[in-house]
């Protein structure tokens, strides 16, 4: 949909793709854990002002080859690896080994109490692959400020 939407409105639009999926089981070591992990396209970022503080962000080449990375969110990177820098490790998400590319910059907690720390990127169509066998459940797009944003929201 993303893309359809970029191709069509590529002077008037910042879009973007993004499924997410809640308390997906992660472990690194014997560190174990549950959080959000949304599948998202290189564009998320940008649409949304979310910037990596550590390593790199999920970019086209990724997409490109279903790359098994991920980025952190600062709460599961410290739950994960507590003080050592996670870039570069590996991890399980859903039972999935991904190596991590890059740790989020701190959002801390939102207006509703949610840590928007908590979660994990990976890119759009590994995270939409059978191995999480998501299927999408809804999706719904709305206008704010200059660019249009989509999102879409799934259940496993």
């Amino acid at each position: 949909i993303a893309a359809a939407v970029r191709d069509r409105f590529s002077e008037e639009a910042v879009t973007c793709a993004g499924l997410i999926q809640r308390d997906v089981p992660i472990k690194a070591g014997e560190a174990e854990a549950q959080t959000d992990v949304t599948a998202a396209d290189p564009a998320y970022c940008q649409t949304f002002d979310w910037y990596v503080a550590t390593g790199e962000p999920l970019d086209d080449d990724d997409e490109r080859t279903l790359a098994r990375r991920c980025v952190l969110g600062t709460t599961v990177a410290q739950n994960l690896f507590g003080d050592e820098d996670p870039v570069g490790k590996r991890i399980l998400v859903n039972r999935v080994q991904f190596t991590v590319k890059g740790v989020l910059q701190s959002r801390g907690t939102n207006s509703m109490g949610f840590d928007m720390d908590d979660r994990i990127w990976v890119p759009f169509r590994r995270g939409c692959g059978a191995s999480f066998g998501w299927t999408p459940s809804g999706s719904s797009a709305s206008r704010s400020g200059r660019g249009m944003r989509s999102r879409m929201s799934c259940r496993g």
